[in-house]
């Protein structure tokens, strides 16, 4: 009888450490999904941050390349920094009179 107990006792203990193990498998696979979609994500995400950089910089680039030619035809020719590049693109969004670029 007390054999019988003990041998009982042990197969209790034993399924209940089973499914202690089959649950922390599941939880460490789903860990690892989750780590692994979240991975995926932020690296479409960095895709897309890039793609718009690159985008805002040929935008950039081709409204100096348009504003130098522009200054070359209408004006006199002004060499044109960083600093006004930005104040014409100010210009741009706020419809207002264009910045003083120079004068000849």
């Amino acid at each position: 009888m007390v054999q019988e107990s003990n041998h009982q006792r042990e197969q209790e203990l034993y399924a209940h450490s089973m499914n202690s193990k089959e649950k922390e498998d599941l939880l460490e696979n789903e860990r690892t999904m989750i780590a692994s979609k979240l991975a995926e994500l932020s690296e479409e995400q960095s895709k897309k941050m890039l793609q718009k950089e690159i985008r805002l910089r040929e935008d950039a680039q081709a409204k100096f390349v348009l504003l130098e030619k522009v200054s070359k035809t209408f004006f006199c020719p002004i060499p044109m920094g960083r600093k006004q590049l930005l104040q014409f693109e100010m210009f741009e969004r706020k419809s207002e009179e264009p910045p003083l670029l120079g004068t000849c």
